[in-house]
């Protein structure tokens, strides 16, 4: 199992069914298969491979919901950062997991200013959310136009495809570890609404 099978499968099995609604943006799964390896080639670009890690401090979007997919792709894991947390609690988590890369949309822009300022070792800082992007980010979207698609770097089973950060109420936070097959039987319910809507429709 990995997590980039259900994004394949999802292509497959429903190519014209609507993949995300995120304002006025519609997108398909056909259109979502092809922007996540331009992604993922952007992101191997910045050196996201062998479990190096891509942090995500954003709302929920369909830019969101894409990174779930092309950061595997790229060989990379995923660190959400929690969008309640003050910068200290978020600096903590990014520099436990060690963080190469931040992805941040618009509500986040200046937390994410601070946290670069914080941590030399982060590569790019990738804005996901809408409007102009801040100085000092590179937009998503010119990511995705600039890059050829990349061959899917196939990390599966044992393999690490994220770690989820806990509240810490008693301490500091603890990282907690998702491989690609516990994300992988996750998904899979996942696809299996997602035909059984795309069918009905």
């Amino acid at each position: 199992m990995h997590a980039t099978l259900m994004l394949r499968q999802a292509v497959t099995l429903c190519p014209k069914g609507i993949g995300t609604i995120f304002g006025d943006r519609r997108r398909s799964w056909t259109e979502i298969g092809e922007r996540v390896p331009r992604m993922a080639a952007a992101l191997r670009g910045f050196g996201v491979r062998d479990g190096a890690f891509v942090a995500v401090l954003a709302m929920n979007s369909d830019r969101y919901l894409e990174l779930f997919f092309a950061i595997p792709w790229a060989g990379g894991a995923l660190a959400p950062m929690n969008v309640r947390w003050s910068v200290e609690e978020n600096a903590y988590a990014l520099d436990d997991c060690s963080a190469i890369v931040l992805c941040v949309d618009e509500h986040y822009a200046d937390q994410a200013q601070i946290l670069r300022g914080r941590f030399p070792g982060l590569r790019a800082v990738i804005y996901i959310g809408e409007g102009e992007t801040p100085e000092g980010m590179v937009a998503y979207e010119a990511l995705i136009e600039a890059h050829a698609p990349a061959e899917d770097a196939d990390r599966r089973g044992d393999d690490l495809y994220a770690v989820f950060y806990t509240g810490g109420t008693t301490g500091r936070p603890k990282g907690v570890a998702m491989s690609h097959d516990a994300a992988g039987k996750v998904q899979k319910n996942i696809l299996r609404e997602t035909y059984r809507r795309s069918t009905q429709d």
